[in-house]
């Protein structure tokens, strides 16, 4: 599946998913086209904090906040729209004679009634223009903070006809803060601005704030505005940016390209914290969405890192998204990261484009900053490209990821989601990844995708972090997931202790669900300990039909020092026992024991599932093996199940245990199972739980085939095909005792004689010796047994001892309604060396040697030999 992305007209950016072709199981995910996002560019709003750097004990300013409020209309660029003149202008030819209005003639013009420190301006049926050439300068506002009467922090006007600024708003003070300015229209025309509004503050002063208000009409503000705080002196902290408010309230707000920020600042002690920024609208279809949003923390050095604001948009319309969003936690050198702010996003409809970072602050000497988050609500989702960081930030203990989630209602389709939400790494401690998922949560379609999420645990000298959780989950009924690609990447940080991984999760509750799935959940490496634990791979769906390839690593960390981390674990398919859903896998899955230069870790478990649709999983194989060291770790647990049938076509399973160093022991084979509950099974693959190699052996493990395990009605048949294996062997060993054979159960009898019994083809292998050794290891068993079916055996079937001095162990095949043994078939139960022979057991329906129920082909071979070749067949093979 390669991926591709296009630039459309009018510098908004979407991303094209091309299905049908391959794509590396190993990708370099990119950090995103630049040409897909808007660049920083110049500030269009701007509230920032004052900066403090290189002024010992002095702190940045935080900024303010930005909130843009459309009702009727639809946030915009420039649309080239009409400019309006009031027919009666409160700025009179007088006022703007030296181009220069001031706060002492406005105030000559109108007594303005203050109150709390606001000086309002009424002006009634006039309106406010003022031209190109002039300047509204409220340098001059009186403040002395001990008369309330007539001190102003703020100055308002409200007009019932248009405002027009095209001329420079200025309110800075030298020694105080900034005014606060509010243009108010009730006017349908509203307000524009094509001048520069300015509340900066001085010298450690905070900023003032900025209304534009429209309430019943549009603001149209192409000029630039800025709120930002003045800067530390010796003596002041950096000040605070001011807040900055445009509302449409029936109509647009028309806003100047460029980028939005209330980011904080540097400061010599703390950095300033970004400001939140909100943007919500209603009354519009669509809207074309292309500023940068900035509103991160500002660098600390003897402090900490300033906190990045939230970003929240809420439009009630369809986004064609050309955005770039910053929210991330400010470094520091000596305190605490800043945390990342969230990204909370709710639309009707997304396209184009998007990339947010959310990444908590780095510390060089406390601890890091931990990520931010997001959840994107929509509808609908098409041709979106979106590319979403959310990191912890390292220090000497890594911050934690953050949580990003988009959750679809209705559709998804030719889309590319990545999310990075790792923990950070860290000197004494890893952070714990984050989390991320797609979800839907209405009865939705998500077709043509890619998910594609980092959230692996920091990884520290000490401890590693965590692995977190991410995929796709669509807890609700009649979600249709089809051509999906899923990738999750949360293995745990390496470190003295490994940390465990995380989980990697498609989940859909009812409905069907197709693609591929790409998963990496392995535990940490250990330096100095214990590995860490694997993590867990989700592949379910409810009730429903699943038919995906994957290729996922669910393994325990090495480790040097201690014990390699255990297996994780796999569940894959659907609800057994649904009333219908279907499963399909192909490819692999890993879940092995961590290697150790002590003890290897155990195997995990791997399982499959499915409901009366039935198994088919086809060229899958699947690994739980123990890992290596002087004492292997045990095998672990294949396991699939089905209320259907299980057709496993291709693939070789191994589920044995790890092989053992100098002195040691190789690990016991773990369990292969297959079970239905009245379905049939055909095995066409090869399956194995061997004893690990070592100076002993360890001894084999159990595979078991069942076709009735809900022990009602009937039994299925089970057909082991020619080429096929079952191997339960026990472990070589060196110098030392070999492992003792495992055994091999195949059951197609229906419980309780209540139903029809499944029929039985042997035609495969199955081993169970025991392993080579000084002495060998005794065989294990096989048994294969129905009742009032047919079981016919055309292959090997091995229950010899191991080298020297060892037993075998027995063979019964039993209760068939009649069992033939094939001229190629081959039955050994032979002892090795001093050891004793075995017995077989050919017991079908019937009575006595003559019966007619077993038949025994001509060049068939039953051997039960003792180890020095002594023919036991007269006592050790009954025939009834």
């Amino acid at each position: 599946m390669r991926l591709s992305h296009l630039i459309v007209a009018g510098g908004v950016a979407a991303a094209l998913f091309v299905s049908g072709c391959q794509r590396d199981n190993h990708p370099n995910l990119p950090d995103g086209p630049e040409a897909l996002f808007p660049s920083v560019g110049p500030a269009a709003i701007s509230t920032v904090g004052g900066h403090a750097h290189a002024l010992a004990g002095r702190s940045a300013g935080d900024s303010g906040t930005i909130t843009i409020s459309v009702t009727g209309g639809s946030p915009m660029l420039d649309d080239d729209g009409p400019r309006f003149t009031p027919a009666n202008n409160f700025f009179t030819l007088g006022m703007l004679d030296d181009e220069n209005i001031s706060y002492a003639e406005l105030e000559a013009a109108q007594l303005p009634v203050i109150a709390g420190g606001v000086a309002t301006f009424n002006i009634g049926a006039q309106g406010l223009f003022l031209p190109g050439d002039a300047r509204l300068d409220l340098s001059d506002a009186p403040f002395t903070g001990v008369t309330p009467a007539t001190d102003v922090t703020d100055v308002v006007f409200i007009a019932a006809d248009v405002i027009r600024i095209d001329g420079d708003v200025r309110t800075a003070r030298t020694a105080n803060d900034a005014v606060g300015i509010s243009f108010t229209s009730t006017h349908t025309d509203g307000v524009t601005v094509d001048g520069a509004i300015t509340t900066n503050a001085v010298n450690g002063f905070d900023a003032g704030d900025v209304a534009i208000f429209a309430p019943n009409g549009s603001a149209v503000v192409l000029g630039r505005v800025r709120a930002d705080g003045g800067p530390a002196t010796a003596t002041l902290d950096g000040g605070d940016g001011g807040d900055v408010g445009i509302t449409a309230g029936n109509g647009d707000a028309v806003l100047r390209s460029g980028s939005w920020r209330t980011h904080g600042m540097e400061g010599q002690q703390d950095g300033g914290s970004g400001g939140n920024i909100n943007l919500t609208a209603t009354g519009a279809a669509w809207v074309d969405l292309g500023w940068a949003f900035i509103t991160h923390g500002g660098l600390g050095r003897d402090g900490d890192g300033g906190n990045g604001g939230d970003v929240n948009i809420t439009l009630d319309a369809g986004v064609s998204w050309y955005a770039r969003i910053d929210t991330w936690g400010g470094s520091t050198t000596d305190g605490l990261g800043g945390t990342a702010g969230s990204v909370n996003a709710s639309t009707i409809e997304n396209t184009g484009s998007i990339r947010v970072n959310a990444d908590g602050g780095a510390s060089a000497n406390g601890d890091g900053g931990d990520g931010g988050g997001g959840l994107w609500l929509s509808q609908v989702v098409s041709a979106l490209y979106l590319v979403a960081y959310s990191r912890g930030g390292s220090g000497d203990q890594g911050g934690q990821g953050g949580a990003f989630a988009m959750d679809v209602t209705a559709l998804l389709e030719d889309s590319e989601v990545y999310a990075w939400t790792n923990g950070g790494s860290g000197a004494s401690q890893g952070g714990n990844g984050g989390s991320a998922f797609l979800t839907a949560s209405g009865p939705a379609i998500l077709r043509n995708f890619l998910v594609s999420a980092y959230a692996r645990g920091g990884g520290s000298p000490v401890q590693g972090g965590v692995g977190g959780a991410a995929g796709v989950s669509v807890a609700i009924a009649t979600a249709q997931v089809s051509n999906a690609w899923i990738e999750v990447f949360a293995q745990g940080g390496n470190g003295a202790d490994g940390g465990t991984g995380g989980t990697a999760e498609v989940f859909v509750n009812a409905g069907s669900a197709w693609g591929t799935m790409y998963a990496n959940v392995g535990g940490g490496a250990a330096s100095n300990g214990i590995g860490g634990t694997g993590g867990q791979v989700n592949l379910t769906v409810d009730d429903g039909n699943l038919d995906f390839v994957i290729d996922a690593d669910a393994s325990g960390g090495q480790a040097t020092g201690g014990v390699g981390g255990n297996g994780g674990s796999a569940s894959l398919g659907n609800s057994v026992g649904a009333s219908a859903g279907t499963t399909r896998l192909q490819g692999s899955v890993y879940a092995n024991g961590g290697t150790s230069d002590l003890t290897g870790g155990q195997g995990g478990s791997v399982q499959s599932q499915s409901g009366d649709g039935g198994s088919s999983l086809e060229s899958l194989s699947v690994q739980c093996i123990g890992g290596i060291g002087p004492d292997g770790g045990p095998g672990g647990a294949i396991d699939a199940q089905s209320s259907g049938a299980i057709a496993w076509n291709g693939g070789t399973s191994i589920a044995s245990g790890g092989a053992g160093g100098t002195g040691g022991t190789g690990g016991a084979g773990g369990t292969l199972a297959l079970t239905t509950e009245d379905g049939a099974i055909t095995i066409e693959c090869v399956l194995i739980t061997r004893g690990g190699s070592g100076p002993d052996g360890g001894d084999g493990g159990s595979i078991d085939i069942s076709t009735d395990d809900d022990g009602v009605s009937d039994a299925g048949g089970v057909v082991v095909s020619g080429g096929s294996s079952l191997d339960a062997r026990g472990g070589d060993a060196n110098g030392g005792t070999g492992g003792q054979g495992g055994s091999v159960s195949i059951d197609a009898t229906a419980a309780d004689g209540g139903g029809t019994d499944g029929t039985v083809q042997m035609q495969g292998n199955a081993r169970v010796t025991g392993g080579t050794g000084a002495p060998g290891g005794d065989a294990g068993t096989i048994t294969i047994a129905t009742e009032g079916a047919f079981l016919n055996v055309t292959g090997l079937l091995d229950a010899s001892g191991g080298s020297s001095n060892s037993s075998s162990g027995g063979i019964s095949i039993v209760d068939a309604a009649q069992v033939t043994i094939a001229s190629s078939a081959r039955l050994f139960a032979d002892g090795r060396g001093t050891g004793l022979a075995g017995t077989i057991l050919l017991d079908p329906a019937g009575l006595g040697p003559s019966n007619p129920a077993l038949v025994i082909q001509s060049g068939a071979t039953l051997s039960t030999d003792d180890g020095d070749g002594t023919d036991q067949s007269a006592t050790n093979i009954t025939l009834d």
